[in-house]
């Protein structure tokens, strides 16, 4: 945001949020977390159907290469069923991480952690399809963020 577009409500919002960073030392102490966050699960479910999509590409490659005839899936011209299969349980899986709000500090700083790896490793992409899954993951960040935030000052 440059600075020409600085608004009354943007500094005003960013300034609420400042209560909620005094409390940081005591979220990163771990006096918060009293369940698993789900947000490391949701990584780890994304990052594991990656490997194994990878894994399927250069699989199917390798057998096309060496003359061997993939037989597509229904509907479908060139993806094989596994390959189908493995591309919808990847796009469920990174549309349950967009959706899942972390719980913790350590889980907010992995989720963004996650999100900047994937811009490097996406080669500049964003980690998310298109406007709603960012819109989505935003918000998810926002829930989480507010949710840590609401219980350092409780406790």
């Amino acid at each position: 945001m440059s600075h020409a577009n600085l608004s009354r409500r943007a500094i005003m919002s960013s300034a609420a949020a400042l209560p909620a960073l005094a409390v940081l030392p005591a979220i990163a102490s771990g006096a918060l977390a009293h369940e698993p966050d789900p947000i490391f699960a949701a990584i780890e479910k994304h990052r594991a159907l990656d490997v194994a999509f990878i894994a399927r590409c250069h699989y199917e490659d390798d057998l096309a290469e060496s003359g061997y005839k993939l037989s597509p899936a229904p509907g479908e011209f060139s993806r094989t069923p596994e390959m189908v299969a493995l591309v919808t349980a990847g796009i469920a899986a990174r549309v349950e991480l967009a959706n899942t709000a972390p719980t913790t500090l350590a889980g907010l700083v992995a989720f963004l952690d996650f999100a900047v790896s994937q811009i490097d490793y996406l080669d500049g992409e964003l980690p998310f399809d298109g406007a709603t899954e960012m819109n989505v993951f935003i918000k998810s960040l926002h829930r989480g963020a507010m949710q840590i935030a609401r219980e350092a000052v409780q406790s």
